[in-house]
């Protein structure tokens, strides 16, 4: 079924169910009724958002083929030629390591080997050329878009890309204050305020995937796409454990989380410490400068969602809007929203939602992702084990308040 036929049936059955609770005082078989329905629209979400990103995906691969090709001054085929070399060059080393290869390819692999400090003893790969085998770029894209597609902090934030991991200072200054004047003829102009700039500095945190062990027979079926999985498994690896820190990260041993940069924007009247208003959104929204609302979303927990999909404004319309055209995002309240588990959920004192413009939080990859074998490890297990190294962190880059939160009150 396509997209725009499971968008159709799900904006039915949205209707079908919010037509159950319009009415006052619905009756508890309603609301169950409700909630069913309303968990099998999200059921049909789930296929929507998965056929969609997979279009998404082979879009963005595609693209970053043209702009190698562009960069490299080489027709498109050619680099998917070099992409796909790269790939059975890979393969090949997942499967049998460095002693498995011969000639060109075993020399083209040592070269792409360099010392991991502290892994080759720790993880037991003992002596020899068993340290990182730095990814290709074009596979490194390929990890970074899955963990994109899973959602969260990178799906919302600003990501870019260094190819090395030195302190990256960014420059920020807020000059919405300052205005454009009229002068006269002749005349002298004013002096005007200075920009005040300030400096966010981004570094580079390391993250390991830990083991991803794989049996020997799997490595060897040379019909399974393993790479894939390994490459899959990392991105669900490194998305769940930067993203934790992108959103609460302390700022000092981790990336500056979310939570932390964005001040808070409203809180909740006392007793409303799992629930929230019409009011309180509407509040939140305008306790942000104008200019950072343009493009601006929500982002919450998963659990908040289910609360807002039962809110209503002063005319009885339910805050929550689904989206019904290809492409088109469900939307609170007119602005579009991103689910992130790592965001509090409601309870007394959390900030347990967000809104702004996400742009202005930056996250900084370093294109030089790393892989260890791990050969002699696990071999008594007849299994392959393998490390994945990534250098990145995130912070908030705005001099002023692109994001603010709501925070249940404390009692």
């Amino acid at each position: 079924m396509r997209t725009k036929e499971l968008r159709a049936k799900r904006a039915k059955l949205i209707t079908d169910a919010q037509a159950l609770i319009d009415k006052e005082g619905a009756t508890p078989e309603e609301i169950t009724r409700f909630d069913a329905m309303m968990a099998e629209a999200d059921t049909l979400k789930a296929q929507i958002d998965g056929l969609e990103r997979a279009f998404q995906l082979q879009a963005e691969l595609a693209e970053q083929t043209r702009e190698t090709a562009d960069r490299q001054g080489i027709s498109a085929d050619q680099a998917e030629d070099n992409r796909q070399a790269e790939r059975r060059l890979l393969v090949a080393w997942l499967a049998n390591g460095v002693a498995g290869l011969e000639g060109d390819d075993a020399k083209k692999v040592r070269a792409r080997l360099s010392a991991v400090e502290g892994v080759r003893n720790a993880a037991g790969t003992g002596s020899g050329p068993a340290g990182g085998y730095t990814i290709a770029p074009d596979f490194m894209r390929e990890l970074l878009v899955a963990m994109k597609a899973q959602g969260g902090m990178r799906e919302a934030a600003r990501v870019i890309s260094t190819s090395t991991g030195v302190e990256l200072p960014w420059p920020v200054t807020d000059d919405t204050a300052a205005v454009a004047t009229i002068v006269g003829e002749n005349s002298q102009l004013p002096d005007g305020e200075d920009m005040t700039f300030g400096s966010r500095t981004l570094k580079s945190f390391t993250y390991s995937t830990l083991p991803i062990r794989i049996s020997l027979q799997l490595l060897q079926d040379t019909a399974f796409d393993f790479d894939a999985l390994i490459r899959d498994a990392c991105a669900g690896r490194f998305q769940r454990g930067t993203n934790a820190h992108f959103t609460k990260g302390n700022g000092t041993t981790q990336p500056e989380g979310l939570i932390l940069g964005a001040p808070v924007g409203r809180t909740g009247a006392a007793g409303q410490t799992t629930s929230v208003t019409w009011d309180d959104l509407t509040e939140l929204e305008h306790s942000v400068d104008p200019a950072y609302r343009i493009g601006a979303r929500y982002m919450f927990h998963d659990s908040v969602l289910k609360t807002l999909k039962k809110l209503k404004d002063g005319q009885g319309r339910p805050l929550w809007s689904p989206g019904v055209a290809v492409g088109a995002p469900d939307t609170i309240n007119g602005y579009g929203y991103s689910i992130n588990q790592d965001m509090p959920v409601m309870a007394p004192g959390a900030k347990s939602i967000a809104f702004g413009n996400f742009k202005n939080y930056v996250v900084r990859d370093v294109l030089n992702l790393q892989m260890v074998r791990l050969g002699e490890r696990y071999a008594d297990s007849m299994q392959v084990g393998f490390l994945g190294f990534l250098r990145t962190d995130g912070r908030l880059v705005s001099a002023g308040e692109p994001v603010k939160t709501y925070q249940n009150p404390p009692s």
